[in-house]
């Protein structure tokens, strides 16, 4: 996304079905949906992991818990 004389990037992974690693889990959590897929891989590239700045407000469980298939990352700006 281009802002003014600055370039922000979002994470945005190619992959959009169950990551061979975790695959049972994401099996699970995704509901077959491969849009979420597409969020728990493009979380995991981020490094951040499954922190809560991932996760949407409406799929917050506390300050400190999300659901999984909540996450947002690819509509998400890291600055």
């Amino acid at each position: 996304v281009q802002v003014g004389e600055y370039t922000l990037n979002r994470f945005c992974a190619a992959w959009d079905e169950p990551r061979p690693e975790s695959y049972w889990e994401d099996v699970v959590t995704s509901g077959g949906s491969r849009d979420v897929c597409r969020e728990i891989a493009s979380g995991a590239e981020t490094g951040w992991d499954f922190t809560s700045r991932w996760g949407r407000a409406a799929g917050r469980i506390d300050s400190n818990n999300f659901e999984l298939e909540s996450m947002e990352v690819t509509r998400i700006l890291p600055v």
